[in-house]
């Protein structure tokens, strides 16, 4: 019985983690929101937000510039 209620808190651990990390790769930045109102712009690198739908992702934004056309 003990087993079964520590693997229980131990899942439930692991996903409340999981939902608060949070990745940004190089040359992309990441806007957040609180409650649908904008709360922060994150760089790249590892960063932590609130859980549970709290704060969430709003937009993922690329850096690059993408160059069309010839070079003369």
């Amino acid at each position: 019985m003990i087993l079964i209620v520590l693997v229980i808190f131990l899942m439930v651990l692991l996903s409340v983690v999981a939902s608060t990390l949070y990745v940004v790769r190089q040359q992309t930045v990441v806007i957040i929101e609180r409650f649908g109102k904008y709360q922060t712009t994150s760089g790249s690198g590892i960063h932590v937000r609130l859980p549970f739908g709290i704060d969430k992702i709003a937009a993922r934004i690329q850096l690059r510039l993408l160059q069309c056309g010839n070079e003369n």
